[in-house]
Parts: C-alpha cells; sequence; structure tokens
C-alpha cells in the first residue's frame, strides 16, 4: 500500500512539473532586466540590476555572446555561473535576463557527438537533424523516484575479470570509483564503455554517456577519436559497416569548459533522466 501511495505522489509531481515548464514557455517576459558585472569569481559572476531574474534562468553577457545561469539571489546581487571562459567577461560589462528557465534539447540524435553544457553539437559543422523523440528539458528538475525507476535485473560487464567476478554490477546500478590521481579511474571507465559493444552485439542496448567537467577539448576529441577506432560510436558497428546506427553502440560527450569544475557537475541531469 506504501508503495503504490509512493508511486502516485511521485507521478503527480513530475504531472506538475511538466505543466509548470509548459506555462514557463508560455509566459511572456517583455520587459527584459540588464544588471552590472560587480566582479567575477572561480566562474562565478556576481551581478546587480536583475531585478525580476528568477532561480535556474538563463542570462546572456552582453556583447560577449556567452551565457550563463542564475543560482543564488541576494538582496543587493545574484550570482550567476558562467557558461564558458569568464576570462572574457570583466566588472562592469552588462547582463541582461532572457525570461526561460536553462533547458537543454535531448534526444537520440545526440549519440555519437560531442556537446558543450548547453547541448549545441561541437564536433561537426554540419547540420544534425533532430529526431521525433527530441524534447526540451529544464537543466533543474527532479529526478524519477525509486518506486517509478526499474528494478536492477541484469548484470553489466565492465570488461575486468577481477571486477566482474567479484564486485557484480547491474545494469542502471549507480557505482563510484574512488580513487588518487593518476590510479586509472577514467582509464576504467572509458574501457567499461568500450566493452558496451560486445553487448550491444546481442541486440541489447546500452546508452554511454561520457561527462567531461573541466578537460581539455583536445582530451576529449582524443577519447572520441579512440571511440572511433575501437568502432564503439554511433557512426559504426560492431560488424565493421559504416553504417549509420543510432540505436546501437552509441555514446554521447559532453564537454563543459568552465574554469571552476565545483560547478559543472549538475547541468546535465536532465540528460541522465531522460536516458
Amino acid at each position: 500500500m506504501k508503495s503504490n501511495l509512493e508511486n502516485v505522489k511521485n507521478n503527480i509531481e513530475m504531472e506538475m512539473e511538466e505543466n509548470l515548464y509548459e506555462l514557463d514557455e508560455q509566459l511572456n517576459f517583455e520587459a527584459e532586466t540588464v544588471g552590472e558585472i560587480l566582479s567575477v569569481q572561480d566562474g562565478v559572476a556576481f551581478v546587480a540590476g536583475l531585478e525580476n531574474v528568477r532561480v535556474g534562468e538563463l542570462v546572456e553577457f552582453v556583447d560577449k555572446q556567452l551565457f550563463g545561469m542564475a543560482l543564488n539571489l541576494d538582496r543587493e546581487r545574484v550570482g550567476v555561473i558562467v557558461f564558458g571562459d569568464d576570462s572574457v567577461i570583466s566588472q562592469g560589462d552588462f547582463v541582461k535576463t532572457l525570461g526561460k528557465l536553462v533547458d537543454v534539447e535531448v534526444g537520440d540524435y545526440l549519440l555519437g557527438h560531442v556537446t558543450d553544457g548547453l547541448g549545441h553539437i561541437i564536433d561537426t559543422e554540419e547540420a544534425v537533424k533532430t529526431t521525433e523523440d527530441t524534447v526540451r528539458k529544464n537543466v533543474e528538475r527532479k529526478a524519477p523516484g525509486v518506486i517509478t525507476r526499474l528494478s536492477v535485473t541484469e548484470p553489466m560487464l565492465t570488461g575486468y575479470k577481477v571486477i566482474d567476478s567479484m564486485l557484480p554490477i547491474g545494469r542502471g546500478q549507480r557505482e563510484l570509483i574512488i580513487g588518487d590521481r593518476q590510479t586509472g579511474k577514467s582509464t576504467l571507465a572509458i574501457d567499461t564503455i568500450i566493452n558496451q559493444k560486445f553487448t550491444n552485439a546481442e541486440e541489447i542496448e546500452v546508452f554511454c554517456v561520457y561527462v567531461a567537467c573541466g578537460q581539455k577539448q583536445s582530451t576529449v576529441f582524443s577519447l572520441r577519436n579512440l571511440l572511433e577506432e575501437k568502432k564503439c560510436s554511433s557512426l559504426y558497428d560492431y560488424r565493421g559497416s559504416h553504417s549509420f546506427s543510432i540505436r546501437k553502440f552509441t555514446i554521447h560527450i559532453c564537454i563543459h569548459r568552465s574554469s571552476n569544475r565545483r560547478t559543472l557537475q549538475r547541468y546535465w541531469s536532465s540528460c541522465f533522466n531522460y536516458l
């Protein structure tokens, strides 16, 4: 009985969230607010004058081709996380609100590509066609509850015999990799991604998302080239043909360039909730 009530509660909360998002899109914010930067520290810009800004709202740094998200709202100033290189902005620059919450476009068309923190594809200059399942999701949204998730019933093999035999990992299970620097944490994760091509060869879909927080762009593209060589990206399949397979052997890489790694860990929750 308790589980059923919890399930109903989670469904109602998710429906309310979707309705609020649709209402937010319908509202028309005609008067944009313009503020001035007081200071910039560690990827966060402190702005004065944004009177009507909301928590999680997307803002634009005027004439800088740079965006940010308003988070903490104080009486005298607003803390804005910078989506990009904060060295191009300085005290006295202007910031304007855009009247919408930060959201990203998610769908199968992203699989096999490298994107920035706002979901823009950066590994190709060609236009990428969206798929029918493409939707826009708020970055700040509640993840599905435990009751609404499927049970963990199938294993996920990492390819390391010592791990697969001693520490079985379930598909859909959260697993934390802890270790000192240069001990092979990222290598373990990448090898696990590569090993999933054998799982997907059995018509079992495993989607892999690699989020590169604070890493150099050259490092990310080196990883992408490695996955293509191992035929693990969406441009290849296990049999070696070069046909585009959107539902198999796919990986999506997100890169976020910012000076502060601590501010980068929350903005792709919508993608994980979608998958």
